[in-house]
């Protein structure tokens, strides 16, 4: 039986319930280790915050920059859908159910991006750098289909190439950030890049365009414009990937600490082991296998529908039931978007220290406050303030829920579990506003807002389901198994961290003494 030296990380051992030998070293590399460090020129390891290890990738700037543009080219696309409902429906002479249904095909564009988003990944581009520009091209073609006012079935049918493109950027881009250290943090800055999109949009098309005598369909032009943009900009950014296949390990976080030595059974059960952690990749079938990949997928399936259905709504609502004017309700529309960039910027900081279980609980509450004020008190002004403050405490549940999965789910299913919860969101940013228009065209716009009550309701009691430590959060993965020993660590993990889980371990394993796997250990896993 040969030796083989693979690396893992210290919760893959623990997943894997591979055993560690009495012989262990945790405080200095291998030679062959040091060799490939001192050769991987494109990894800088900077000291962060309370010892936390951040590691850098070639062009990593450049590549999260990317990223926080596609994102707010993705806002300008749907904080304008709201804005300029009330012209497609003057211009077609349709109903609020039909004017819906651009939101159905959004839907059925996300459905599509979720179910052949890992396969294309794996299978057909092989890298971050052409799955993006394949995306954001396919987000293009809605935008020239639609830039000249064609009939409304072509109109509707464009939706789709919308939402097939952007919900495999939205699986791709949060995928690559949530992987790299301080993904809370980078998450709440690329939504906020959208929430600021989403917040400009209204002014374009309600004082840019519609005030000046414009028609609807010119707000496609500048997207194709700024979708060129963003095309050109992604595509020098991950020009460096073009030959790398994308795993977790394009995620930029290398593991640069200690060494643990783990027994392996077999040269054969090495061989498997090496290639599914090296490579990163679980298909979706595995992913979904674990149950929390479900719970976060359903509350930003919910998340995402409350955000869109009150903000693709609201303009329509404040100027058929408050009366306000065109201009008046599109600020109202922007004041509600830039509480959630507003949000995704500023809160990321206080959650840091409350962790994000007991953070997003506080944010739902005061949330579900904001929206009944807005409902019941009918004041204009009034409305306006408690919608732009609801957005704001809304704004970074979404970063938070995709933060504190990739924490609580095992590293292997990281792509293919988050692809899934980004998709499955993005499909209930087009599934819920279709309902709301359904229903404003049975009981009237102001019907919306029961259905966004019920929304949030729902969210605050899955929130609270969902298992995971009140408390900051500072491991990867408490992990789930079948015997005793097992359990004993799982509750170690949840009372004391990440090195519990290390003795745990070496205990267990004293009883062996079989061949051995180096394992890496990120220091950012190893504060108390």
């Amino acid at each position: 039986m040969s030796t083989r030296h693979d690396e893992i990380t210290v919760q893959d051992c623990y997943l894997m319930e591979k055993p560690i030998p009495e012989r262990t070293n945790l405080n200095k590399t291998t030679n062959e280790e040091e060799k490939r460090q001192s050769q991987a020129k494109d990894v800088e390891v900077a000291a962060g915050e309370e010892g936390e290890v951040h590691t850098g990738i070639p062009w990593l700037v450049p590549k999260i920059a990317s990223a926080y543009f596609a994102f707010f080219v993705f806002g300008l696309n749907d904080g304008a859908v709201g804005a300029l409902i009330p012209r497609i429906e003057e211009y077609y002479h349709i109903s609020h159910a039909v004017a819906s249904l651009v939101f159905l095909m959004q839907f059925v564009g996300y459905i599509c991006a979720c179910s052949t988003a890992s396969l294309l990944l794996t299978h057909i581009f092989h890298s971050m750098l052409y799955i993006s520009l394949f995306a954001i091209a396919t987000q293009g073609l809605c935008y020239v289909l639609l830039c000249w006012g064609p009939p409304l079935p072509l109109f509707i049918i464009s939706y789709l190439f919308s939402g097939l493109g952007l919900g495999v950027q939205e699986a791709v881009f949060n995928t690559f950030l949530g992987g790299l250290p301080g993904a809370t943090k980078l998450l709440g800055a690329l939504h906020g890049f959208y929430g600021l999109g989403a917040a400009v949009a209204p002014i374009i098309v309600t004082q840019g365009l519609i005030d000046k005598g414009k028609v609807w369909h010119d707000y496609y032009f500048v997207m194709i414009g700024v979708s060129v943009l963003a095309w050109v900009f992604v595509g020098v950014a991950y020009w460096s990937e073009r030959t790398q296949k994308c795993n977790s390990a394009s995620t930029g976080e290398e593991s640069v600490t200690a060494v643990v030595e783990v027994p392996l059974e077999s040269e054969e059960e090495a061989k498997n082991n090496s290639t599914d952690l090296t490579t990163g990749q679980k298909n979706l079938k595995d992913a979904l296998k674990y149950s929390l990949t479900w719970l976060f997928g359903i509350f930003c399936l919910l998340y995402v529908g409350m955000e869109f259905a009150l903000g693709g709504w609201v303009v329509s609502y404040m100027e058929d039931v408050r009366h306000a004017s065109e201009s008046d309700a599109g600020w109202v529309a922007t004041g509600f978007f830039l509480g959630i960039t507003a949000g995704r910027f500023v809160l990321p900081f206080p959650t840091a220290r409350m962790g994000e279980k007991l953070a997003g609980t506080v944010y739902l509450c005061v949330v579900l406050a904001l929206h009944l004020l807005f409902w019941l008190i009918p004041h204009f002004i009034v409305g306006a303030i408690c919608v732009s403050f609801l957005g704001f405490f809304l704004g970074p549940l979404f970063p938070i829920a995709v933060s504190l999965a990739s924490k609580t789910l095992p590293r292997e299913v990281h792509v293919s579990a988050i692809g899934f919860i980004a998709a499955v969101g993005g499909a209930g940013g087009a599934a819920f506003p279709f309902i709301a228009g359904v229903v404003a065209s049975a009981r009237g716009v102001s019907a919306i807002q029961g259905l966004v009550i019920g929304l949030i309701g729902a969210m605050i009691a899955l929130w609270i389901v969902i298992p995971a430590r009140w408390g900051r959060c500072l491991h990867s993965y408490e992990g789930y198994s079948k015997d005793d020993t097992s359990r004993e660590a799982k509750k170690k993990v949840k009372l004391g961290g990440p090195p519990l889980v290390i003795t745990a371990v070496i205990l267990r394993a004293r009883i062996t003494n079989t061949p051995v796997r180096k394992i890496h250990i990120r220091k950012s896993r190893l504060k108390p």
